[in-house]
């Protein structure tokens, strides 16, 4: 119910998973058109993938090793040795009788094995190039790739969206699939993470799971309950996977091979544990048809300890839904108004003028 003139304005608590990156201010060169060849690198003043002498994106489309830039000025990686961003899609035609959430149900096909080819840039026309190194564009913005994969009998185009700006602490990821089979496809999962984490010096990390409740992260209560983000800390740095995708949830185990974490149920797995191990983000996909595609969005972040609750701030504001609103009825002391798209997943709140109120249901009415 709303009275006289007012603004509302929507603060997300879902999960999702962004990456943080802050830019190191310096000459600017032209915007780069739609590209042909994987020349470049994401780096900003706190964050970059891959040693910043190579490319950011590997071949199976993923981002390279995180790194990390301290207050010293020094890179610490994120991930274990020189491993990068892991992940796993899975299909379950023939046996899926159509229940949702986490399964290890059909076929899984995992990226540190086999099953992507043809890498391409697939648009490079929003990346904005601040230095050039060895042939390499290194800078921020839009980068766009996409690459075949195969899981059993079933193939797709797995695209992913890179959004970096110049001065954030984040990477936001739109990854999508797109249905080349032919047929229905069924059942289909992501899971992405790393094998064998590592923060700035330590080998063992804290992990907690959670959600982000306006603005800041919070443990979730039980195993059971669906977790969309994880903060994982040493003693100087910070680490936010999140996503805003309603499925979305994570889970932790032992170091090990990915197929490890891709096997450990979120359910079940530990909600504040510090040990040598592994982390993901797992999401569904809705069935598709031949031709049809489905995607979500997720966050990586990084910053020093003291810093990441501004971080998490930052990520948690870019990740806010943007309230729609369906045709006004007047009333006797004002107007209602329903909000097309409502989701009891955010956290809502109404400001109004001239001494009016503004009242919210939880139907967004």
């Amino acid at each position: 119910m709303l009275q006289t003139a007012f603004s509302l304005t929507a603060q997300a608590r879902k999960s999702g998973l962004v990456i943080v990156l802050a830019l190191i201010a310096g000459f600017f060169y032209p915007v780069q058109a739609v590209a042909a060849s994987n020349i470049y690198v994401i780096q900003t003043s706190n964050i970059r993938f891959g040693t910043g002498g190579e490319t950011s994106i590997g071949n199976d489309g993923f981002l390279k090793q995180p790194f990390y830039k301290s207050s010293n000025g020094s890179w610490y990686k994120l991930t274990y040795h020189t491993y990068p961003l892991r992940y796993a899609i899975g299909t379950n035609d023939a046996t899926y009788s159509g229940s949702s959430g986490w399964n290890v149900l059909g076929d899984i096909m995992y990226s540190d094995v086999s099953g992507f080819s043809a890498l391409t840039i697939d648009d490079a026309s929003g990346f904005v190039t601040t230095s050039t190194s060895g042939g390499l564009n290194i800078g921020y913005g839009t980068l766009v790739t996409s690459v075949n994969v195969t899981t059993g009998s079933r193939t797709f185009k797995l695209t992913n969206t890179y959004v970096t700006g110049q001065t954030d602490s984040y990477v936001k990821i739109t990854t999508k699939i797109t249905n080349t089979s032919g047929v229905t496809l069924k059942n289909a999962r992501l899971w992405v993470g790393t094998n064998d984490d590592w923060v700035g010096s330590t080998d063992s990390p804290n992990k907690q799971r959670g959600n982000i409740n306006t603005g800041s992260f919070v443990v979730s209560a039980s195993a059971a309950t669906r977790s969309p983000a994880l903060k994982i800390t040493s003693g100087s740095e910070g680490i936010l996977f999140y996503s805003t995708d309603d499925n979305a949830t994570t889970s932790v185990t032992n170091y090990g091979m990915f197929s490890s974490i891709v096997s450990t149920n979120p359910a079940s797995s530990s909600l504040d544990i510090t040990n040598d191990g592994g982390y993901a983000m797992f999401s569904n996909f809705n069935t598709m048809l031949a031709g049809a595609s489905d995607q979500f969005t997720w966050y990586y972040a990084a910053g020093t300890t003291a810093n990441l609750a501004v971080v998490i701030t930052s990520v948690a504001n870019a990740s806010a839904l943007t309230p729609a609103f369906s045709t006004y009825t007047r009333t006797s002391n004002g107007f209602t108004v329903q909000i097309s798209n409502y989701d009891a997943a955010y956290g809502w709140a109404g400001t109004a003028t001239a001494s009016g109120s503004v009242a919210i249901s939880d139907t967004g009415l």
